[in-house]
């Protein structure tokens, strides 16, 4: 699979959001990263570390139901992290440097509403993420697409806006990194077995 193809899948199902036309939520969340895993760079030669590393964030999730009573929608995100701590084969790596992580996706939601006050969502779908690290003084630039799963509880505390408490994971499924090499860019596998589980709570807007 190839970045192009990522591209496409992710912009179909953002594009298919158009095609609902029921109620909406906008969630704005903070979250706190938790991941581990194996992963394995090409620069030049493979590399595999056990890598652990915690970050922290604020997501921009949004819902579209088909019909208001509809308990079937489409949703989106956007999200940027920011590594607090990290080791790789049990060494600190210092990831001051390091710019901020960017994602996007977008997948299915199910909800299921207890009361006016209360309901529950829960969803599946893709991200796509960018990220960068320096190993061994290369700056390496990653690109991976993981499947993601979500579920939020919402407590209203307005007409219109909730609590938003919840968690999310996720799993890599293809990833590639690039690393300069004098004045070109070398392309390489990246794979990786990292599960990152992140809480979150933040405020939920509907419309």
């Amino acid at each position: 699979m190839n970045k192009r193809v990522v591209m496409i899948v992710l912009f179909a199902i953002l594009a298919s959001l158009s095609l609902s036309a029921g109620i909406g939520t906008v969630t704005v969340t903070g979250f706190y990263t938790m991941a581990t895993g194996t992963e394995t760079y090409y620069i030049g030669a493979p590399f595999e570390s056990e890598s652990k590393f915690n970050d922290v964030g604020v997501k921009v999730q949004g819902t579209s139901f088909f019909s208001p009573a509809s308990p079937f929608g489409l949703s989106y995100m956007a999200s940027a992290s920011k590594t607090l701590s990290s080791t790789m084969n049990g060494v600190a790596y210092d990831a001051t440097a390091d710019p901020w992580t960017w994602a996007f996706g977008g997948g299915a939601a199910f909800r299921i509403s207890k009361s006016s006050e209360m309901y529950f969502e829960v969803g599946a779908g893709v991200e796509y993420a960018f990220r960068i690290k320096t190993l061994g003084g290369s700056t390496v630039d990653i690109r991976q697409l993981s499947a993601t799963g979500h579920a939020h509880i919402n407590y209203a505390l307005l007409h219109n806006i909730f609590l938003s408490t919840g968690v999310s994971v996720s799993y890599p499924l293809w990833g590639e990194n690039r690393v300069p090499v004098g004045g070109l860019t070398a392309l390489g596998d990246y794979t990786s077995t990292v599960i990152t589980i992140a809480p979150s709570v933040g405020l939920s807007f509907t419309y």
